[in-house]
Order: structure tokens, then sequence, then C-alpha cells
């Protein structure tokens, strides 16, 4: 990334295209002298997608390279999408990545193993904003209305007549979100957990007790 950086803007941008077509390609594969090719991937997708300067022309094509990575089943990592989708959220950021966001959740969560990652990274983006300190660019985001917005995403696939799975994620973000709550009662008012929980709360509370036992995503 330092080469990359030391580079004038369109070469930077030349650059970044090659890069990624050849992780679309061969993914992981690429660092195949890495002791664990997989965490040295994830790393340099974090790294770059952390270092993107703020040319709008440099960000596109590292937020729709990634993308693409994931579309071509390289990666599963929540780690890194509830990185891309908290730009969705993000007070300064660009029209064209958002609408790149919005475009990959249209499209994305047709398997089992992509259904899995949102999961993961729509609870990942919930603790992102319940750990915010007011330095944060997203300390002033609703989480109310970050997490009804990630609601609404998930009933694409929480419904799907070709796989289900045990832990719906409706349920696992009522317990994200009383967790949250109970931990730091500032960041959310018990009027919003109540207005989120009560549309999407379980009838069974006995599954739901079962289900904060049993799980370790939360």
């Amino acid at each position: 990334m330092e080469e990359i950086h030391a580079k004038s803007s369109n070469v930077r941008s030349v650059l970044l295209k090659g890069i990624f077509d050849i992780l679309k390609c061969h993914g992981q594969n690429v660092f195949c002298e890495a002791e664990d090719r997989e965490v040295t991937f994830i790393d340099f997708l974090d790294d770059i997608l952390s270092q993107s300067r703020d040319d709008t022309e440099e960000r596109d094509i590292i937020v729709k390279g990634i993308f693409k990575i994931y579309t071509a089943h390289h990666t599963w990592s929540p780690r890194i999408l509830s990185k891309l989708l908290m730009l969705l959220y993000h007070p300064d950021e660009n029209y064209s990545v958002r609408k790149y966001v919005n475009c990959f959740l249209q499209t994305y969560g047709h398997s089992r193993e992509e259904v899995e990652c949102l999961v993961k990274s729509f609870l990942a983006i919930i603790n992102l904003l319940f750990d915010s300190d007011k330095s944060s660019p997203y300390h002033n985001i609703s989480i109310k209305t970050t997490a009804l917005e990630l609601v609404e995403f998930s009933k694409e696939y929480e419904h799907s007549e070709e796989f289900s799975f045990k832990e719906k994620f409706q349920d696992l973000l009522v317990l994200k979100l009383t967790k949250g709550f109970l931990k730091k009662p500032w960041r959310l008012s018990a009027l919003d957990l109540y207005n989120i929980c009560s549309g999407i709360m379980p009838k069974d509370h006995e599954k739901l007790l079962k289900l904060k036992e049993n799980i370790k995503i939360i």
C-alpha cells in the first residue's frame, strides 16, 4: 500500500483496478507464501480500505473492488463487510459509495454462506454504534433507525424457502440490542429499545432465553 500511495492519483487508480482484477480471480491464493493466507488476505483488504484516501475515484474503485471479491466468493469475512456496510451510514461518504452498498445488499444473500456473513456483519454494525465515542463519525447515528433498517434488509432472506437457520437474525438482534442497552443505556433509550423489539420479539420468550445461553455470537 505504501508503494501505491507514493504514486500519482491516476497511476494509483490504474494499480488499484489491476489489484482488484487479480484478487477477484484468485482471492487469497495471491498470498500463497503466507503462513495463513486467509488472515493475510483479510488484513490486506482491511488495510487497503482503511487507508483509502479522500479521492472519490479511488474510493469508488476500492469499495467496488472489495464487493466484487465478496460476490466472487473469495471471502466471507464479516469484519470487512461490516466496515463496508457502515459506509452507508457515514455522514461524509459520497453518494456513489452509498449506491454501491445498496446495490450489493440487493444482490447478496442468496446462499447460506452469504446470509451468515450478512448476519454477523449486521450485528457487528450494532456493536460499532454502541462503542462509538463522541469523536467517531458514527456517534450521532441513530441505533434505532439503523436497527430498523437492518431488519428491513434481513427480510430479503429471513424467510427464505431455500434454507433456514436455527438462529434468526431478528432474535439475535433483540439480544444484541438488549445487551448493548444494559451496558450503555446512554446510547439507546429504553423507549427506542422497546419500539425496535416490540415488532420483532418472538412470542416464545423461552426460545429467546435458550438462544442467549447457547449462542456465542452475541
